[in-house]
């Protein structure tokens, strides 16, 4: 018996060197990722890694070993599958390599000896010496050993912890119900950006690192195979080790079955039991796909409207539908036909008629009404699709159905494209004639040319446009009439009328919500975003944005149109407040998308800021082939607005590169034909680009002059970026004169500009102004240096679009109530703001009278309850 219980002993020892060999091994040359250690969680009793093959289980489980070891814990790490089975059940057998590792083998001897391997783990766990961690690789298959760890969790002290990969990526299920058990999923455990760059070294450089992260969805091994591969440049699904992965790894785990099933769910656009059963007339795609999901986790929820469906990775699925092509190739067409078909039937018709495509059958075009087209450009956003859509369909098609004519036309005005729209539509843009009655009773052409003409940047007529047909339908299309509120709210955003804007946001997200009208809800959004950004306020746009994000209503996670929309303000939003956030793709992301479909307003936004972005790297030549571009859009698709910005913003470069700026025509600019607040915008510009003009030639009371001017005119539409330019441009001058009052003027300057986020603005004004007279340079620098840091903590506002409208504040008393919040003196605040005492006392009675605060406690409550600091 001796004997017995020694070789076991052995046996035990051997297989505990061969663990600490694989442990070794997993985690050699591996990223490490403390945000998915226990250090992360310290209140976790144990961490289950839950995902597909390839997503790093193992290494995150060995690091956990790693770390707890030099932490100078008692570890234990086992994999499950590889226990010796001789003399013990597997329960058994997992107990004694535990014991061994953590109290020794003379502990497991005694054990073994006793027959008592469990009731002396069990005993050694409630009241251990020290900090124990236990990690079970490939653990789940047993019953009775999940019944044993599971009690083990319950049982043990807290100095003791788990991690646990089960052996198939989605089991232990029943383990995560406990409390304290916290579960990484394959999204978890995907790579973010920074992981990803870190894991393509030294290829790094060569991609573009947020597409890929985006294209592979983070999947840790295709990372690696991107290190490795010959062909980075092709799809990560074609590159040959990823394809050898899915046909020897992943799929071998599969039995004949699934594979099949999962091949074939690949041509389905969200996959349900009722999808697959009708699709290839089958009964049992429900037990399948809970096998799939639960067992193998490849299968996840999908999201927004298909949420009640499961989705593939998207490179797993592009190599499936590869694979379907291959060895079903006779019935590829049929089997789109058919999804095409269920689709139709659910009424979601941009997942039919994309089918339909796919399989070359435009016979769904002439069943299409109206209504339909309508409700994919409206309610759901397809613009992106349409297009694609229509770029396959016959152009005499388009023309003969009214339906498709519709589309056509709506697609054409997001395009950029104005005039095809409007010759297809044959619509004389003369707005609606009294008594005139639409052919259908709804008003569709005519609402399609209305919100056209803001499209194409006719604001005004568009504004006249939209009310006459709310007048004429309002009442009977209520999907129209969101539509219509949002382009009027848009309008207002676009002239800087705040107010305005509020009063139509409110009554077109009312109206939007009413019947779901996800496309006209995201416009609304971006609108909110437009005009924070347009007031300079970076922190409420950062807020709006978040918040857009997470809504429904915005149909960003549905809608490649709404996401571009979104992705194109965030991509202004940092590059003013933090452009070290800002990655390569995200910024030519937002470029492309721009180009391709923005309005004026969201095109300039972009391609002003990208082009800033590279001037400050350095990169003229491409910050002007930007422009030059902008510049040729503008006149290619009649739109005279974004010439000006284009022009104004070249000759801003050509002042401060010293060309010919003075002989600039400045006179074009005093009769506009644009809304009125636009026209002031552009003229403030007009303005500061002419004090710079005149700071170069060292004529400052000219300087000072325009400054004003221009700060005056930005001040009066809400624009505090470009109020803030022009106190830049002001202190400069006064600067040069000898004036008292230009360091006060800098500080007002700096502190706006740190209460809205904006920090490439002061950035490129300093630049920019030492560059136009050197002497200028040593009081920006001196200034800087005696600026102290803002009081109590970044501001936090409330994610309402009139956060800052609703208060008259002035926003020298908001930073005085900053200083409050930091607890700085009357004297303090004077000295900071370069004010007297007795100002600051001023502002106090207007701040206390306004808040309706008794004190200065009760002043920050306040202001901090409405977002103001």
């Amino acid at each position: 018996m001796a004997g017995v219980i020694h070789d076991v002993v052995d046996q035990v020892a051997t297989f505990c060197r061969l663990m600490g060999r694989r442990r070794e091994m997993a985690v050699r040359d591996r990223l490490r990722r403390p945000r998915l250690g226990l250090a992360a969680d310290p209140q976790a009793k144990a961490l289950v890694y839950k995902a597909p093959m390839g997503y790093g289980k193992s290494v995150q489980i060995a690091m956990a070993a790693e770390d707890a070891e030099a932490a100078h814990k008692a570890v234990a790490y086992v994999s499950v599958r590889r226990l010796p089975q001789q003399g013990f059940s597997s329960t058994n057998s997992l107990a004694a390599a535990i014991l061994f590792q953590i109290a020794g083998d003379e502990q497991l001897r005694r054990a073994a000896d006793s027959g008592s391997i469990l009731p002396m783990l069990r005993e050694t766990l409630l009241a251990p010496p020290r900090s124990t961690v236990i990690c079970l690789d490939d653990f789940g298959d047993d019953p009775e050993m999940g019944v044993f760890v599971k009690d083990l969790i319950c049982e043990t002290s807290d100095l003791v912890k788990f991690v646990l990969v089960p052996s198939n990526g989605g089991g232990l299920t029943d383990l995560v119900l406990l409390p304290n058990v916290r579960t990484f999923s394959a999204q978890d455990l995907a790579f973010n950006e920074i992981e990803a760059r870190a894991a393509v070294l030294p290829r790094a450089q060569l991609i573009d690192i947020d597409s890929y992260v985006s294209l592979t969805g983070g999947w840790p091994a295709l990372c690696g195979f991107m290190r490795e591969t010959a062909v980075p440049s092709r799809p990560a699904w074609m590159w040959p080790e990823t394809r050898n992965y899915f046909l020897e790894v992943l799929r071998a785990r599969l039995s004949h079955d699934e594979r099949a099933f999962l091949r074939n769910a690949s041509m389905l656009e969200s996959i349900s039991a009722e999808s697959y059963d009708y699709v290839f007339k089958t009964s049992n795609a429900a037990g399948v796909i809970a096998r799939l999901e639960s067992v193998h986790a490849l299968l996840t929820p999908a999201k927004g409207d298909d949420s009640c469906g499961q989705k593939i990775h998207p490179v797993l699925r592009a190599f499936l539908r590869d694979v379907f092509s291959n060895e079903e190739g006779d019935r590829r067409s049929y089997v789109l036909k058919r999804v095409a078909f269920w689709h139709w039937r659910r009424r979601e018709f941009a997942h039919a008629i994309s089918a339909a495509l796919e399989a070359h059958d435009h016979r769904w075009a002439h069943s299409l009404s109206k209504d339909m087209v309508l409700d994919l450009a409206l309610r759901q956003g397809e613009i992106d699709a349409l297009h694609r859509w229509f770029e396959k369909v016959p152009g005499a098609a388009v023309r003969r159905l009214p339906a498709l004519k519709l589309g056509y036309a709506w697609t054409q005005y997001f395009c950029q494209n104005a005039e095809e729209a409007e010759t297809v539509l044959e619509h004389e843009p003369q707005g609606l004639r009294k008594g005139q009655a639409a052919e259908d009773g709804l008003g569709w052409s005519e609402l399609v040319l209305a919100i056209g003409k803001a499209t194409h940047d006719e604001m005004a007529l568009s504004e006249e446009l939209c009310l006459q047909w709310i007048a004429a339908f309002g009442r009977q299309n209520e999907v129209g009439l969101g539509a219509a509120l949002t382009c009027l709210a848009f309008i207002a955003a676009s002239d800087r009328n705040f107010e305005k804007l509020g009063r139509l946001s409110q009554m077109a997200d009312a109206t939007n919500r009413s019947v779901r009208q996800h496309y006209a809800s995201g416009w609304l959004t971006t609108a909110q975003i437009q005009a924070a950004i347009l007031r300079g306020d970076m922190t409420n746009a950062r807020a709006i944005l978040a918040k857009g994000r997470g809504s429904s209503n915005a149909s960003a996670s549905r809608s490649f149109f709404a996401d571009g929309l979104l992705r194109a303000m965030e991509f202004q939003i940092l590059a003013e407040s933090d452009p070290n956030e800002l990655g390569e793709g995200v910024a030519q992301a937002a470029l492309d998308f721009a180009l391709d479909y923005g309005v004026t307003d969201i095109l300039w936004g972009v391609v002003g800021a990208y082009s800033l972005r590279l001037y400050l790297k350095g990169e003229v030549a491409e910050a002007q082939a930007v422009l030059q571009k902008c510049r040729a859009l503008a006149r290619a698709r009649g739109l005279p607005r974004l010439r000006v910005l284009a022009d104004l913003t070249l000759a801003d470069f050509a002042v401060f590169d010293g060309d010919a700026g003075t002989q600039f025509e400045f006179d074009e600019f005093d009769n506009l034909p644009f809304l009125p607040n636009q026209t002031k915008a552009i003229q403030a510009r007009v303005a500061m680009l002419r004090s710079m003009c005149e700071l170069r030639h060292r004529r400052y009371g000219l300087a000072e002059r325009y400054a004003k001017i221009s700060m005056h005119r930005a001040a009066s539409i809400g624009d505090a970026q470009g109020e803030i330019s022009a106190q830049y441009c002001l202190a400069a001058a006064m600067h040069a004169i000898g004036a008292n009052s230009a360091k006060r003027t800098l500080v007002e300057a700096d502190h706006t500009a740190r209460y809205l986020s904006l920090h490439t603005t002061p950035r490129w004004m300093t630049i920019r102004l030492s560059a136009l007279d050197p002497s200028l340079d040593a009081f920006f620098r001196r200034e800087e240096t005696t600026l102290p840091a803002l009081g109590n903590g970044e501001r936090k506002p409330k994610t309402k679009t009139d956060t800052n409208i609703n208060t008259s504040l002035s926003m020298k008393q908001i930073v005085v109530l900053q200083c409050l919040g930091g607890g700085m003196s009357n004297r303090e605040i004077a000295e900071r703001l370069c004010v007297t005492e007795d100002a600051v006392k001023w502002h106090l009675r207007q701040i206390f009278k306004e808040l309706g605060a008794s004190n200065r406690t009760e002043a920050v409550i306040e202001a901090q309850s409405r977002g103001l600091i």
